[in-house]
């Protein structure tokens, strides 16, 4: 950096750029576009990385029922679901999904109460 009369200088082997504090235009011009280029930057960073807590987290699986130590979760009612609606139409058979889920969820939840009886019992 050489200081000459007020003037300031960087030196460089392929570029000079010269600020003169008495031509705030030139300093102002300069100023602003880093001014401008940083805040374009922690926009573009900012917006990037914004995302809604939807998209961050992705539900895997829902607990239904604990029963004692087990969990029923909706994976594992959804699986026994489609499995009786399937052999319901292969009998040709209609189905009303919401009795039959309430149906299934009875079923796993008295067979995790007697599993639960029977470990307690040594059975």
């Amino acid at each position: 950096m050489v200081t000459n009369n007020g003037k300031q200088a960087i030196d460089n082997k392929h570029m000079t750029i010269t600020f003169d504090p008495r031509r705030k235009d030139t300093n102002n011009m300069y100023h602003n576009k880093f001014i401008a280029t940083v805040f374009f930057s922690i926009f573009l960073l900012l917006s990037a990385g914004s995302t809604s807590a939807e998209e961050k987290y992705q539900q895997i699986d829902k607990v239904i029922a604990v029963i004692g130590e087990d969990i029923i979760f909706s994976s594992e009612l959804e699986t026994k679901m489609s499995q009786a609606i399937v052999r319901a139409k292969a009998k040709g058979q209609t189905v009303d999904e919401t009795s039959l889920q309430e149906q299934i969820l009875d079923l796993l939840i008295n067979e995790r109460l007697q599993l639960n009886l029977a470990q307690k019992n040594n059975i």
